[in-house]
């Protein structure tokens, strides 16, 4: 039961953070005039590689930070504080095709930046190590169900991709750009949420070691005062 209500938590986090309108408005404005089928090569490679970051972030993401000496509580301020970025600057930001006009060879921009950080960056690699935070006993249902949310999101991102061409022409760029600005507004409330729970586990952890020193401090005063 546990190993669901992580799990779906996991899936729903990162498809709004890695929200597909948001990807395709991006995908649009970095593919420019590409063929069809130019477009659609790139969308596969983009998520191919995008969902081998994302499995290696899940698998092996926390071994590496505590190897580093990185605690979670860090990792979740200083993801929180990143996510809030990319929130703001997809309230704010106007569009930019700079990219499609300067890049010649499309399947260049597969990894970078379609694949990091559009898809798998470092809002969905806090969300990733956010889950991870929580567990207490880590077992292989956990490492598969992280790869299975990261599977699932790639693939929700890939079909908006492959069809990227008919949904610009369904909703039309302005409704696309109200989107993305609806989309940072919720992920700016769920990046300070996250940035809470990382400032709440370091309070937690000085309180005790605080308490302690206050009563050896008093102690002391009262043996001087005898």
């Amino acid at each position: 039961m546990e190993e669901l209500n992580f799990f779906y938590s996991l899936v729903s986090s990162l498809l709004i953070v890695v929200n597909p309108f948001i990807v395709v408005s991006g995908f649009v404005g970095l593919s420019g005039e590409a063929s069809q089928k130019q477009q659609r090569e790139l969308a596969v490679r983009a998520s191919l590689v995008s969902l081998g970051i994302g499995c290696a972030f899940g698998i092996f993401g926390m071994s590496v930070l505590e190897g580093a000496g990185i605690t979670v509580s860090a990792l979740r301020i200083a993801g929180g504080f990143l996510l809030f970025r990319t929130a703001c600057e997809l309230v704010s930001a106007q569009e930019d095709n700079s990219v499609c006009k300067e890049s010649s060879d499309l399947l260049r921009l597969a990894v970078f930046p379609l694949a990091f950080p559009t898809i798998i960056g470092p809002g969905a690699l806090c969300i990733i190590a956010n889950a991870l935070g929580t567990i207490s006993k880590p077992h292989i249902g956990y490492t598969l169900g992280i790869v299975l949310a990261v599977a699932i999101t790639v693939g929700v991102n890939f079909a908006f991709l492959y069809m990227a061409p008919q949904i610009l022409k369904f909703l039309g760029k302005s409704i696309l750009e109200i989107i993305k600005k609806l989309v940072g507004l919720f992920l700016a409330m769920l990046a300070v949420q996250i940035m809470i729970g990382g400032v709440s586990e370091v309070y937690k952890s000085w309180e005790k070691p605080e308490t302690g020193t206050s009563i050896s401090f008093e102690s002391e005063r009262e043996l001087e005062c005898a």
